[in-house]
């Protein structure tokens, strides 16, 4: 991180008008970078993302009052994220959608063939299970992972 000396004449009128512009430019400057990296963050958080959960769901990163948001979009998210079937497991993400997550919850009150012959039929394929990705935890470790970096780099 960087250190910043501005020198001031206390007797000197221009010296501190000098000195007030000096911090003024330094922390534009600096709001500036702290823009760049929360994007630089936001947009590691998209990619792992959008890799871990593939083609059927778009990650995009929308702007909020105090950063970004990274917002998965598509119809299948559920069953991507946190599967389905035996295989179903919560992350930490759990808790914000507005159903329960464990293994065969959604079958209990959506696909009764699983609960009865262990299996669904959905779009003519035959599911036993979805293998949870937890894509969006796997975006948040890799912001914790890589913000460290990020700093060094934006900040320098």
């Amino acid at each position: 991180m960087a250190n910043h000396v501005i020198n001031v004449n206390p007797f000197n009128p221009l010296s501190i008008i000098r000195a007030e512009a000096e911090y003024r430019r330094i922390a534009r400057e600096f709001d500036r970078k702290v823009d760049i990296f929360i994007s630089e963050v936001a947009e590691v958080a998209r990619e792992t993302a959008q890799n871990a959960f593939g083609a059927s769901v778009i990650v995009t990163i929308e702007p909020i009052s105090n950063g970004f948001a990274v917002v998965a979009s598509g119809e299948k998210i559920g069953f991507i994220e946190f599967g389905a079937g035996d295989t179903a497991e919560a992350d930490m993400f759990a808790n914000q959608v507005a159903y329960e997550v464990r293994p065969a919850s959604w079958s209990e009150t959506h696909a009764r063939e699983y609960a009865t012959k262990g299996f669904w039929i959905f779009g003519g394929v035959i599911y036993q299970h979805i293998t949870p990705t937890h894509a969006m935890q796997r975006a948040w470790e890799a912001v914790h992972e890589q913000w460290p970096e990020i700093a060094e780099r934006v900040f320098a």
